[in-house]
This record gives structure tokens, C-alpha cells and sequence, in this order.
């Protein structure tokens, strides 16, 4: 049996595709055509990789990978490349969507403001949980983002976001300032 499941594998990494009946009482010899490997070999190791998504009953759970977490500079880039298929993210107007509706943004659990989400720090972030149908526990809102955070032990955050106005005097400034 171990040296069929071999020989199939085998097979299989070399491009080709083998289709057996019986190949656990019985293995079935593969004919050698013009596209099968004549020479047997055998794979020094099989790597399994699980994706970053769990899926829960009532939620999906996304870790963020590290090329997310390192082409990200807040928490809003973080979640735009995250990349969850029904949520739609737009950095200049600061909204976060989802069927055309609001999400409600959360923090450790706790209602936060987009401005709240922009000063999160990517490194901090260790999932986020997709909530599309949250129920009345979260009073009545139609979908829920929940980011999880494991803050530092020392250090602080500064964030600063700009956005003049050209035609008018005034624009839309802000300045956050957090310190472990």
C-alpha cells in the first residue's frame, strides 16, 4: 500500500494524471505513455499549509499574513489587505462598507470610529473577526468587524492624517497620540 501511495504522488507531481480503481487492495500498473515519467522517485517531504481563514458558526476569523502586515502603515491598509471578499474599503472617504451598508467597527469588543481604526498599528493586529450577521448583541447593526489587538508592553503610536481642502479655508486634520 505504501509503495502505491508513493508511486501516486509520484505521478502527480510530475504533471501528469493517474486514475486507479482499486489502488489500496490492488494497485493498478500505469502504462508508460509519451507524457508519464518512466523513472519512479520518491518526495523527501510534503508540506501542508492551512489557509489564514477560520470559519466559525456565527464568524470568520482572518490572521493577517506577514506581507500584509508589512504593506500595511494602519489598521484601515491592514484590512484593505486582508482582502475579505464583501467588504468594500475606502481610505479617502474613511468608510468601510459592506452591501452598501455601514460596518460597525470594534476594537478588543468595544465600538471604536474609523480615525480609532487608522491608528491601530499593523504589528498589533493579530485577527480580525468578520461578523455578517450579528444578531441583537450588537445592537441591531447589519454587519461587524472586530479587530483584535494585543497591545505593547511599552512604547506608543503617533498617527497623523490631512486632508486640505483646495477651494475652501479649511480641510479635515487629524492627530492621535498613543503611549504604553
Amino acid at each position: 500500500m505504501k509503495k502505491s501511495f508513493i508511486a501516486i504522488l509520484t505521478m502527480v507531481a510530475g504533471g501528469s494524471v493517474v486514475y486507479a480503481q482499486d489502488t489500496v487492495v490492488n494497485p493498478q500498473p500505469v502504462v508508460a505513455d509519451s507524457d508519464t515519467i518512466s523513472a519512479a522517485s520518491e518526495l523527501s517531504e510534503v508540506v501542508i499549509e492551512a489557509p489564514r481563514l477560520v470559519r466559525k458558526a456565527d464568524m470568520d476569523l482572518y490572521y493577517p499574513s506577514e506581507s500584509a502586515v508589512a504593506n500595511s502603515k494602519n489598521g484601515m491598509q491592514m484590512l484593505r489587505n486582508l482582502m475579505i471578499p464583501s467588504i468594500n474599503v475606502n481610505e479617502a472617504l474613511g468608510m468601510v462598507t459592506s452591501s452598501g451598508e455601514d460596518v460597525q467597527l470594534r476594537i478588543n469588543g468595544r465600538v471604536s470610529s474609523i480615525d480609532q481604526v487608522k491608528s491601530l498599528l499593523p504589528e498589533t493586529i493579530k485577527r480580525v473577526e468578520w461578523i455578517d450577521n450579528p444578531g441583537l448583541r450588537y445592537n441591531g447593526a447589519t454587519s461587524v468587524l472586530n479587530f483584535i489587538v494585543a497591545n505593547p508592553a511599552i512604547g506608543g503610536a503617533v498617527m497623523t492624517n490631512a486632508m486640505p481642502a483646495l477651494n475652501q479655508a479649511w480641510g479635515n486634520y487629524f492627530a492621535d497620540f498613543k503611549l504604553q
